[in-house]
């Protein structure tokens, strides 16, 4: 896909991350392999939020734009962006704000 990120809408409660790194820790006493560890993701797009029953946009996690986080590496849709790996979520996956 040969596009631009700023020409990309994300939808409903929704969060488009980039790849920043992997989270490695030598010293743990369980070590997973590069699909299973966690990884660390900075929010490049976010969705409005989801729509309540009544029509009323309701704001999910508070993620702002830029914000780094550690999602579950098993969640969303992987996307390759002009050889950049990105990631669409929910905003409920989002475990960790750093």
């Amino acid at each position: 896909m040969n596009k631009n990120t700023d020409s990309i809408k994300v939808l409903g409660d929704r969060a488009l991350l980039k790849l920043i790194e992997v989270v490695q820790d030598d010293k743990a006493l369980i070590v997973l392999p590069d699909s299973q560890a966690p990884k660390t993701y900075r929010i490049i797009k976010l969705g409005l939020g989801r729509l309540s029953e009544q029509g009323t946009v309701i704001k999910t996690e508070p993620l702002a734009v830029g914000d780094e986080v550690i999602i579950n590496p098993n969640c969303g849709v992987d996307i390759n962006l002009n050889g950049d790996k990105y990631k669409l979520i929910n905003s409920i996956d989002v475990h960790i704000v750093l």
